[in-house]
């Protein structure tokens, strides 16, 4: 009986330690990348086209042994990806006079043979509003306190310096550090203050891994990290202009194609889940996403935590919160969408009203925190791929830590019931020989 009850708890402890490990043994797709910078443009621009760094269409191309992910940058005009499944023998073809001729009717970007799915996005706009109540909220703000400024005027460079291109790795930026005023604003370039940057850098890996960075964001080789900078930005010609209660916000356009064109594809949806696991990102519970319809390896996401960083070395002591907005329908007709600049256009052209479409807004910061001016800086990290995103891991020493803090107990628990039962089998024989 005593033997019994050892194995039974040895088995319990095994079980407590070794319950969440099982979940990191499930099988990846190995992945292997290649990167083509503004690709066929020497044929329209001259030999030097990949050199230039104000060009900038990246096509990263992720192998596997089934199918092809493509994941196509673009900064010309709003900064945009286009998230493309297709088959393995599939090639991007690029129309770059079509692109920068702007006819109107798109086409510019095509895949052959034709895509099993894509899903794509754009920033297509920058808001700054003078917050005068201290809400931290964009949809509370008095709309004549709100200023949107287009994404495709910012001027932006390739940081080829700090790129990593390889085949298991990617790090990429791009930088703005100027803004072309254009009609009914502002005419010329403007410097965005002397330390001025919006900054957009991609990180991928062919394995699955945490980010190094805050909020330790998880994203695997089906997957983008994608962090966006404002350091010191300054978009209005004049110090008088600027709000004096000044946050930033975002909008995104997002898009998704799984060959269905008849407008009853389903709509995307803003997810928001709970955990009680704040270890990779202490004091945040929650994870949003905003996942597509589809199914299987047919759907994609935009995931991040609502927490972003108002100094460039980022530590939990300066974030503030993310605010999403609900999703709104967008189209092309309405004209506010700015989907005509960027490489969704290229792709779809007119037939964008016909598939899903829509967009969000995103803000930062928090009441009481000093607004915008305080630091002039955020720092918010997403990321986006195909299929579901990638679930939490716990590590080995929080597993560790728990099975020792439960295993303990529980093993006491039954030592001492072990016990108590030799006793009571003890003392019938003790009382027996004390009767003779």
């Amino acid at each position: 009986m005593k033997s019994q009850l050892i194995a039974t708890s040895l088995c319990f402890l095994a079980s407590i330690s070794f319950h969440g490990y099982s979940t990191l043994a499930e099988d990846h797709v190995p992945r292997k990348f290649s990167t083509e910078i503004n690709p066929g443009c020497e044929a329209v621009f001259g030999t030097n086209c990949s050199e230039n760094s104000t060009i900038n269409l990246v096509h990263i191309r992720s192998d596997g042994p089934h199918d092809t992910l493509h994941f196509l940058w673009s900064f010309l005009g709003a900064p945009s990806l286009l998230l493309v499944r297709t088959p393995l023998q599939s090639n991007l073809s690029v129309d770059w006079t079509s692109i920068f001729e702007d006819t109107g009717s798109g086409g510019g970007i095509s895949f052959e043979p034709e895509p099993y799915y894509l899903f794509g996005w754009s920033l297509v706009k920058v808001w700054v509003y003078n917050d005068q109540n201290d809400t931290a909220r964009l949809d509370k703000a008095d709309q004549s306190d709100v200023e949107g400024y287009d994404s495709k005027n910012f001027v932006w460079n390739r940081k080829d310096n700090s790129s990593i291109l390889n085949s298991t790795m990617i790090n990429l930026s791009f930088e703005a550090r100027s803004y072309d005023h254009r009609e009914g604003e502002a005419n010329g370039v403007e410097q965005m203050g002397p330390n001025g940057f919006f900054r957009i850098t991609i990180r991928m890996k062919s394995t699955e891994d945490y980010s190094k960075v805050l909020p330790y964001m998880m994203y695997n080789e089906n997957s983008t990290q994608v962090d966006v900078a404002f350091n010191d930005v300054q978009l209005n010609t004049t110090a008088e202009e600027y709000p004096k209660h000044p946050r930033i916000a975002l909008k995104y356009i997002m898009v998704q194609d799984n060959g269905n064109r008849n407008g009853e594809a389903g709509q995307m949806k803003l997810d928001v889940t709970k955990t009680l696991d704040d270890e990779h990102s202490p004091g945040v519970f929650e994870v949003y996403s905003i996942n597509t319809p589809a199914k299987g390896y047919n759907q994609s996401y935009i995931q991040w935590r609502p927490i972003c960083y108002t100094a460039e070395v980022r530590d939990v002591i300066d974030s503030v919160d993310v605010e999403a907005y609900p999703l709104q329908h967008a189209s092309s007709v309405l004209h506010d969408d700015n989907v005509q600049d960027s490489i969704l256009w290229s792709y779809f052209g007119t037939e964008i009203d016909n598939v899903t479409f829509q967009s969000m807004n995103i803000s930062f910061g928090t009441v009481g925190d000093g607004f915008y001016n305080k630091t002039k800086h955020i720092s918010w990290t997403y990321s986006t791929g195909f299929g579901v995103p990638p679930p939490d891991r716990v590590s080995l020493l929080v597993m560790l830590v728990v099975s020792i803090g439960l295993g303990i107990p529980a093993l006491i628990i039954v030592l001492s019931v072990i016990y108590m039962v030799m006793c009571k089998v003890r003392r019938p024989r003790d009382d027996l020989l004390l009767g003779q």
